[in-house]
């Protein structure tokens, strides 16, 4: 049995805990209580928009595939935004993470990379969807339109 997957649920809860901790993070806690959370937090979000991602990209035939990766890209760039905070130290709790800086910026750098990745995925999707319109040349509709002129003439 396949399981369903709600990637609009999932991609609106990512969103809910990364505005959570972005605005957490703009607060002066004690980091010895909570430096610990915020890490494990900012890696499971990491780890969490990975796996979504992933799913949208190999799931071809999906009704909102492209609804779902604008939204996915939404939660990528809040998120670069927020580890851009951390490593350029612009909140106050930036300084208790200097121990694991360098594993912020390879995180922040895979999600910039991957944010071009789904550019692509749209613009194939956004090809796809003209290539399924009909569109009528000019040729084709001056011929429409002879032939309606020429039954006009006919009564």
């Amino acid at each position: 049995m396949t399981k369903q997957i709600n990637y609009e649920d999932d991609i609106f809860f990512l969103l809910l805990i990364l505005r959570r901790l972005s605005d957490g993070l703009k607060l002066t806690v004690d980091s010895e209580i909570f430096s610990a959370k915020i890490v494990d937090d900012i890696l499971f979000i990491d780890e969490a928009v990975d796996k979504v991602y992933d799913l949208l990209k190999n799931s071809p035939s999906l009704i909102k595939k492209e609804e779902n990766l604008r939204n996915i890209r939404k939660v990528k760039k809040l998120f670069i935004e927020l580890l851009d905070d951390i490593i350029r130290k612009k909140v106050p709790m930036a300084y208790y993470f200097t121990d694991i800086l360098d594993n912020l910026i390879r995180i922040q750098k895979k999600h910039s990379e991957t944010d071009a990745d789904i550019d692509g995925q749209l613009l194939k999707i956004a090809g796809k969807l003209q290539e399924g319109r009909q569109i009528v040349s000019e040729e084709e509709f001056r011929f429409l339109l002879s032939d309606d002129e020429d039954n006009g003439n006919l009564s």
